[in-house]
């Protein structure tokens, strides 16, 4: 959804061409878009309905809102109004030679200008989508791409779809024209990647709009297919179904792009899962309005217990909305996994506390640290807090910035090694680079070793021992010596540092920790956390026990609540 500055001005405008909405109600306004042919100018009425209407029959269009400096004129109730180029092709692409067709679309049915408008139909949306008769997902006009294609080879491209699904069930289908040599299969398969490459798949808006209604349509320029077929050759290649079919799938196309396009929807409509995971699994999609990170998926969250965010808010500063939803969700998990995963990545939001998620991650690829799914995969095998529940409240006085927990210090680290970078060129051994690493780690800990470390740690557990557990995770009934492929060596180490602290306990932390920053164990998280001492203005540490996060740790030998003491402190997050 597009954010735009409110104006007196512009809500008077808009009230006089479209209908007004009973505030508070069920109503969402409509489009009917008259029949007419080729490039005649495309005329609409809006008009008012009620969801709860048992005889509302309408359309949906899914669509990307496209370059805001070019645009095109419709009339709406007889007044011009400007739309998006990318707009105008998709309506006059859906616009029908005989019959008036009936649709929903966000930029023309909702009052852009007018924030708690906006706010009352976002949380129809899910509504909105579930009661269309079908959703039309519009990916532009294929003659416009750069380089531009060929109706022919998009018709191939849905051909090859549709082929692959029906092979499964039919083994008599016949291969079709479109798809005879290999010269035109070679360039469906690349039409079909180049489909997945486009911007519609990356909205953050889509996927709630591609999971929630009974039917839909993928849409591209004059070309169109069921997306039932999508769905279908996605559930194919995930699954690795025989196909029998007289030519090599292999030979044209590698379908890791489209497999890549279909993954998130996929997953969000055939598996349940926490909303911490699925608000995590679109974090990277983009979004003109920061707020739409968390509110583009709330039309799938619906049976979720939200306290802070039960409605949507556009009027609220990304950064509220953000510590509410953060705090939220470690409300709904009971715990503290939502703290899981931070490497030391600084999203782009303002103001924000080092606890709270940042769901704008940064734009720099060369930034993004964060090793959320890793570390959650992880996250329950461990107890480090022994299993003592969560004590955790806000501090008073009207600062929803400041957490209150209960835990345990465990110890202040000592020596920082350098973290595993988690970029390599392609033709690298990401392998052989995280085993040079884990060498190089190696050579420090024996180093470190020669210096004044209390002993009592070194004694329980010796130097290699404890360099190999640490490595290895040490995850309960799992024996990692008899896995054969160096993948979960990757995971354990990529974007870690290796940490010795003072007293010798070894561990991984975020590639941002520093020595001098401190181990706690925070009951309600199964994990350990290094934790920073916050700062004066001036750079000085301040004495009390006000913290920052600096992100989650492994730490040989407390993982199982082996380090819980008695000596229990309440500290300060901000």
């Amino acid at each position: 959804m597009l954010a735009l500055t409110p104006t007196s001005a512009q809500n008077q405008a808009f009230l006089s061409r479209w209908p007004k909405l009973t505030p508070h109600s069920r109503q969402i306004r409509l489009l009917d878009i008259y029949p007419a042919t080729g490039n005649d100018v495309i005329e609409c009425k809006c008009h008012v309905e009620n969801l709860d209407d048992s005889n509302l029959e309408y359309e949906a269009l899914s669509y990307v809102w496209g370059n805001e400096t070019t645009k095109k004129m419709i009339k709406i109730n007889g007044f011009d109004e400007m739309i998006t180029d990318n707009l105008h092709d998709g309506l006059l692409q859906l616009r029908h030679q005989t019959n008036t067709l009936t649709i929903w679309v966000d930029a023309l049915c909702i009052n852009q200008q007018d924030g708690l408008e906006k706010t009352h139909q976002v949380d129809l949306m899910s509504k909105i989508y579930q009661r269309c008769k079908k959703c039309n997902f519009w990916l532009g006009n294929f003659a416009k791409y750069q380089p531009p294609l060929a109706a022919a080879d998009v018709q191939a491209s849905f051909d090859m779809v549709e082929f692959i699904c029906r092979v499964t069930e039919d083994v008599k289908t016949k291969v079709p024209q479109s798809l005879e040599t290999m010269e035109s299969r070679r360039v469906a398969a690349k039409t079909l990647n180049v489909l997945c490459t486009l911007s519609w798949w990356e909205r953050i808006w889509v996927v709630q709009e591609a999971v929630l209604p009974s039917c839909s349509r993928l849409i591209w320029g004059s070309i169109s297919i069921g997306w039932e077929w999508m769905e279908l050759i996605s559930d194919i290649l995930v699954q690795g179904k025989h196909l029998n079919i007289p030519f090599k799938l292999s030979e044209f196309w590698d379908p890791t792009l489209f497999r890549m396009g279909m993954s998130t929807i996929r997953i969000l409509r055939r598996i349940p899962e926490p909303a911490l995971d699925r608000l995590w699994r679109v974090r990277h999609r983009k979004a003109t309005n920061p707020l739409d990170k968390v509110y583009g998926l709330m039309g799938l969250l619906r049976h979720v217990p939200f306290s802070r965010m039960s409605s949507c808010d556009y009027t609220l500063n990304p950064s509220i909305l953000f510590k509410r939803a953060t705090l939220d969700l470690i409300d709904l998990e009971k715990g503290l996994r939502p703290l899981v995963g931070r490497r030391g990545e600084r999203g782009r939001t303002r103001d924000l506390p080092t606890w709270a998620i940042d769901w704008v991650p940064p734009e720099d690829e060369s930034e993004k640290f964060n090793r959320y799914w890793c570390h959650s995969w992880v996250y329950p095998y461990f107890q480090a807090d022994m299993g003592f529940p969560m004590r955790m409240f806000v501090s008073e006085g009207g600062s929803d910035s400041i957490l209150n927990f209960t835990g345990v210090f465990i110890d202040t680290v000592k020596i920082v090694g350098r973290p595993t970078d988690d970029r390599y060129p392609l033709e690298c051994d990401a392998n052989r680079v995280v085993q040079e690493q884990i060498a190089t780690w190696r050579g420090l800990l024996k180093c470190a070793v020669l210096e004044p470390l209390h002993s009592s740690v070194w004694t329980r557990y010796p130097l290699e021992e404890s360099f190999e557990g640490l490595i290895n995770g040490k995850f309960p009934a799992v024996d990692v010596s008899q896995i054969p492929e160096n993948g979960w060596k990757k995971d354990m180490c990529i974007g870690q540092t290796l940490l010795i602290t003072e007293m010798g306990y070894l561990g991984l932390g975020p590639r941002t920790l520093r020595s001098g920053d401190e181990i706690w164990i925070l009951f309600g998280g199964r994990i350990p956390f290094a934790l920073r001492r916050r700062e004066t203005s001036d750079g000085n540490l301040i004495i009390c026990n006000d913290f920052e996060l600096v992100g989650d740790a492994f730490v040989y030998g407390i993982m199982q609540g082996n380090a819980v003491s008695e000596d229990q402190r309440t500290i300060r997050l901000h």
